[in-house]
Parts: structure tokens; sequence; C-alpha cells
């Protein structure tokens, strides 16, 4: 706060204090110093990204993919726009696009998407969807290299059956 007093038009002080706001779950105080923010430096992303994090708390998801989109508009491949933008589509039930999106925020220096979804029947109407995602993460050694591979479903299992299921 006394950072603020002292130099009440800098976005990025005000940005860290919203941030702060946002991990005391102020989510009113934390917005109004995302916007003060915004509205001194339009093109300040981190505090688009910080006011869209605040509006997803408090379920205005259409306000939080306003606020991404315009993020992503000024880049569109900035990992933390699309990962956030990821949690609101799938906040909103949109789960093709939060995996889109979850899959270029990893990206990074990739040239192109590793990803894979298959759908299991667990019977007459029901189905559960297992998606998987990769990116190399470096080189060791030639021919030797590391890779980041996530794996999600919305199957209605528990954890152990996971961890066993990964082991097989």
């Amino acid at each position: 706060n006394q950072a603020v007093e002292r130099d009440s038009g800098n976005p990025a002080i005000l940005t860290a204090r919203g941030i702060i706001r946002n991990k005391q779950k102020a989510w009113a105080a934390a917005q109004a110093d995302f916007t003060r923010a915004i509205t001194l430096r339009q093109d300040f992303a981190s505090a688009y990204v910080g006011r869209a994090r605040s509006y997803l708390e408090t379920a205005e998801l259409d306000k939080a993919l306003t606020d991404l989109n315009t993020v992503i508009s000024f880049n569109p491949s900035v990992p933390g726009g699309l990962f956030w933008r990821g949690q609101v589509y799938l906040r909103k039930g949109d789960t093709e696009k939060a995996i889109e999106d979850f899959t270029r925020a990893i990206m990074t220096t990739d040239r192109f998407e590793k990803r894979a979804l298959h759908l299991l029947p667990l019977g007459p109407k029901t189905r559960a969807r297992v998606v998987g995602v990769a990116k190399g993460a470096g080189m060791i050694a030639p021919n030797m290299a590391t890779t980041l591979a996530f794996v999600a479903t919305d199957a209605a299992v528990t954890p152990k059956f996971l961890r066993a299921a990964l082991r097989e």
C-alpha cells in the first residue's frame, strides 16, 4: 500500500498489489487495482491476466475470457494467457478449447502440438475422455531427450486407480 501511495501512477506497482489482493481473496479490491493499471497502460498484459484470474474466482467467466483474449491478441503464444483462458473454457464446459489452450501454453519452443484424445466407452450411453499432451523439454545428449507428458481424464475414478493404470 505504501508503494502505491508513493507512486499511484505505476501500473506495475498496482498490478503487484492486485496479485497480493488476489491471494488474499479480496477480489473486488484486486479487480480495482488491475483496472487502474490497465487504464494507465492499455497493453499491460500482467494486469489483464491478474484481473482475469480474479474474474475466474468470482465466476465472471465472460469478463475473464475478454481479458485473456486481449492478452492473447498482444501475443498469441503467451503461456499465462493461454493457460488461464484454458481454465475459463474448462469452467464453461468447453473441454476441446481448454485442451487446445493448454497444449499451446506448454509448447514454448516446440514447432507443433503433441496431443491425443481417446474416448473410452464405459456403458451404453457413458464414455470418458482421456487426453495426453506432451512437449520436448531438452536434449541431454545426442539421441537422448527429455519429454514432459500430461494425462488427464474426466472418468469418475480414484487417483489410486489412475496411478495403477498408468503403471501397467
